[in-house]
């Protein structure tokens, strides 16, 4: 099955695993409309990690574990897991595909920057861009492309 870079109309994009086109819309639609998103297949790099809302620790000696955070993990679902991306080089190069992929304008002002601090001007003004520039439909996209091959 294809992954598929999502792009949302804010600032937010998902990689999600469906069957084809269709079948993404259908999973788009457990968190928002279809209408309202455009997606390519994504052929990235991938790298997630899952931490749960609990902390392991080790004992000097390497013999003992202890577990904190059990009451609250408890109360969450899936025991507070969160996802992140890694801390490897691979997780770097997915993030960077990620955002040149949904977001371009943004990407553009990272790739330029000359010093290790962004200008919070020109973040602003790519981060607009990219949101007036996204243009949602990709279930009407679906559906030409349907009719074109006589679905």
């Amino acid at each position: 099955m294809p992954l598929y870079l999502v792009r949302w109309p804010r600032l937010e994009a998902s990689i999600v695993r469906a069957k084809d086109e269709y079948h993404l819309t259908e999973l788009l639609e457990e968190v928002g409309s279809p209408a309202d998103a455009t997606w390519t297949e994504y052929d990235g790099p991938l790298w997630v990690d899952i931490r749960l809302g609990l902390e392991a620790e080790l004992s000097e000696d390497e013999r003992e574990w202890s577990v904190r955070g059990a009451k609250t993990a408890a109360a969450e679902p899936w025991l507070g897991a969160k996802v992140e991306t890694g801390e490897s080089e691979t997780a770097d190069e997915m993030i960077g595909a990620v955002l040149a992929g949904a977001f371009p304008s943004l990407t553009k002002v990272v790739q330029e920057a000359d010093e290790e601090q962004l200008d919070p001007k020109k973040v602003r003004a790519a981060a607009l861009r990219d949101l007036e520039e996204h243009a949602p439909g990709g279930v009407l996209a679906l559906e030409r492309r349907a009719k074109r091959a006589g679905r």
